[in-house]
């Protein structure tokens, strides 16, 4: 449990998680929405009974009083707000013997990177509950998210982690795998699932008026998240609500989803902005296609076939793409529960280029289409977002 991570609740208004970043000061952050228009709000500390960490929720409730002598349950008072970024800065009275700060991670996490939220949703009947899974993508929220007719975190630099967060989770810290914080949990993207949106820490630190860290020198990326994206175009990005993925197998060759397509049509692709260690999956980069030409990332191509049984479709282009990485057919079917990754450009994300990952759930053989012609094809069916 770390040692730096709290239980917020504003009663009747809301109920989430925080995290201490300053021991001396007595600081904790958490979420804007999650403290509403309160100017105080409780906040609880982990209770170790027995040399155990007491984890129902009812028991923590049941013993306010207790808590409160203990120095675990403090009085946390809202010294300032951000709509701009959903933080929320608490000083409280007091801090339990052995809370430490939370250490603001350097930089920002990649795609593929491991994270540890830990939140207190409110449909579990535990808290302090640990949420693992990988950064899916990097950049601004072009949209922000809507709390109570209000907008916040629009144009935030936000984190989106394919974590199964929920109500209750907001405000809560989140890990990488050195322990340091990369993000505050604070809202969700329903229309893709599994894509929680993180506070990035480059705005924890503007809010906090701590100077931002100068760029670091980092090596170009040798990840699976990095090796899917320079394998992936964005197939007809600028068409009217298409978020077809193709992939290279070669430096010209591109497979993608040949629903609606016809062999001879031609289409346009873009690849993606940014060097290995910089990616730029905002959608609103890959608008222009004469910009993405400019600069060398966009290219046309030939539908030379498509098999509708199989939904398949496989694109030429008029120019072979030689930085890029070509994935190579696998040769042998994955054993069921083995791991999977993806890239592709979801809806209901401002984001293209985004990574997830899961395990083989089963192998058949089933019709893509409907109809009595319909012939049944190899699948395998993903766990993944």
């Amino acid at each position: 449990m770390p040692p730096s991570a709290a239980w917020v609740r504003a009663e009747n208004d809301g109920a989430g998680a925080g995290v201490v970043v300053d021991v001396r000061k007595k600081l904790l952050i958490t979420c804007r929405h999650l403290v509403a228009d309160r100017t105080q709000v409780d906040v609880i500390f982990p209770w170790v009974e027995g040399g155990e960490l007491v984890t129902d929720r009812a028991t923590y409730l049941r013993n306010r009083a207790r808590l409160r002598e203990r120095g675990l349950l403090v009085t946390g008072r809202v010294v300032r707000m951000s709509d701009e970024f959903d933080l929320a800065l608490l000083e409280l009275e007091s801090l339990p013997l052995g809370v430490t700060a939370a250490v603001l991670a350097p930089e920002t996490p990649r795609p593929g990177e491991q994270l540890c939220v830990v939140g207190n949703r409110l449909d579990l009947q535990t808290v302090w509950n640990h949420t693992t899974g990988p950064v899916r993508a990097l950049g601004r929220l072009s949209e922000g998210y809507f709390w109570r007719g209000k907008k916040l975190a629009t144009n935030a630099e936000v984190v989106i982690g394919q974590l199964p967060t929920e109500e209750g989770d907001s405000g809560g810290p989140a890990y990488n795998a050195a322990g340091e914080l990369v993000g505050i949990a604070a809202a969700l993207r329903r229309q893709s699932p599994n894509s929680a949106i993180l506070i990035a820490t480059a705005q924890i630190r503007q809010f906090l008026e701590q100077p931002a860290l100068p760029p670091k020198q980092t090596q170009s990326a040798n990840s699976i998240a990095d090796k899917l994206t320079r394998a992936t175009v964005w197939v007809s990005p600028t068409a009217t609500a298409t978020d077809r993925t193709g992939v290279l197998i070669a430096k010209d060759l591109v497979l993608t989803n040949g629903k609606g397509m016809t062999a001879g049509d031609q289409v346009g692709l873009a690849l993606p902005l940014g060097s290995h260690d910089q990616r730029n999956q905002e959608r609103s980069a890959y608008r222009d296609p004469l910009e993405l030409q400019l600069r060398g990332l966009w290219r046309s191509g030939v539908i030379l076939a498509v098999d509708s049984n199989k939904e398949l479709a496989l694109i030429r282009l008029n120019k072979p793409i030689e930085e890029a990485l070509s994935v190579p057919l696998a040769r042998r079917l994955p054993r069921n529960a083995s791991p999977i990754h993806a890239m592709n450009h979801p809806r209901g994300l401002e984001f293209a280029w985004v990574y997830s990952a899961g395990s083989i759930r089963q192998q058949g053989r089933l019709p893509l289409i409907l109809g009595e012609r319909a012939k049944p094809v190899a699948v395998l069916l993903c766990q993944l977002p």
